[in-house]
């Protein structure tokens, strides 16, 4: 899976120790705990093409740091269900490299991200969270800023009108701008 923020590739082994580096569990140690957790969940081992540990990769700023990444990990093991075990920032090209178990963790059947929309509300997580440039063409991504900024704070909206209506404010006014374009490719039906 792969779009304008976010690479998702099956992994095959530990990621590559950087001076900007943090595991939890090495990757072998992390596949044995999965086979087990299938196997006691459902009564029969993983399926060979079932892919239970994926790389998630992606562009980061040379602000971006490694405990930065690190505090979004519980929110998205909660939202998402995937649980990041390793990660390896690497400054020559600036990208980010995360490990995420793809096996639920109380049922133990794989995650499965069945339409775009699960993969580009995780993309639009990780732009506005860690601050990361936004996709050149919005057109299609517009909508998923949005919808993440209402995932994280369910009153953003009120909160930007009340500021709109306020002569002195200093609210971010990132969803302004978010929801403004939204309506003009809208209007232009560029977008739903």
């Amino acid at each position: 899976m792969e779009n304008d923020i976010l690479k998702i590739e099956v992994a095959k082994q530990d990621l590559k120790e950087t001076p900007e580096y943090w595991a939890s569990e090495s990757y072998e140690t992390m596949i044995g705990k999965l086979q087990k957790l299938v196997e006691a969940k459902t009564g029969y081992p993983p399926f060979r093409n079932t892919k239970v540990i994926r790389e998630v990769s992606f562009k980061i700023t040379s602000r971006t740091t490694l405990g930065q990444i690190k505090e979004l990990l519980s929110d998205i093991e909660n939202d998402y269900n995937i649980s990041c075990f390793q990660i390896a920032i690497n400054r020559g090209s600036n990208t980010a490299h995360l490990l995420f178990t793809w096996i639920h963790p109380r049922t133990a059947l794989p995650v499965r991200f069945n339409n775009k929309t699960k993969v580009k509300l995780l993309s639009a997580y990780f732009v506005r969270r860690l601050h990361l440039e936004y996709p050149k063409d919005m057109t299609e991504w517009v909508r998923y800023f949005i919808m993440d900024a209402y995932i994280e704070d369910k009153s953003v909206f009120r909160k930007a009108l009340a500021s709109l209506s306020k002569k002195e404010d200093s609210i971010d006014k990132t969803i302004l701008v978010d929801s403004l374009l939204y309506a003009q490719y809208m209007s232009e039906g560029k977008v739903k």
